[in-house]
């Protein structure tokens, strides 16, 4: 089970700034480059995946006391290897932070799962 909200995203909460991920977002520069903007990440941040999974395991550099993290497909889907690699990190921030969450489309949960398990 994975610690992922599926469907319409939730209403935001109070002080829970949402950052919505667009659909199509094909390789991992433009996904990082995306992250790397809409969040802001901290300056140090290398675009690569152990700095998002340095920078999405420790929140003490965000500003907002809560993010939803609202995905419109699953990114990545010309290369599994890197949309494994990023579920991984999404599902290890989200078990590990309270303050994030982290949404996919109804569909998706069942693709997830078997990305995850590999």
């Amino acid at each position: 089970m994975t610690p992922f909200h599926f469907g319409d995203p939730r209403d935001a909460r109070p002080n829970e700034r949402r950052i919505e991920v667009p659909a199509h977002l094909a390789t991992k520069t433009e996904l990082l480059h995306f992250l790397a903007r809409a969040f802001p990440l901290p300056a140090y941040f290398g675009h690569n995946w152990d700095a998002l999974e340095e920078c999405l395991l420790d929140l003490d550099w965000l500003k907002d006391p809560q993010v939803a993290l609202i995905h419109h497909d699953i990114p990545l889907a010309p290369t599994p290897k890197d949309q494994q690699l990023y579920l991984r990190i999404l599902a290890q921030a989200a078990k590990t932070s309270p303050r994030l969450h982290v949404t996919f489309p109804a569909p998706t949960p069942a693709t997830i799962e078997k990305l995850l398990a590999k």
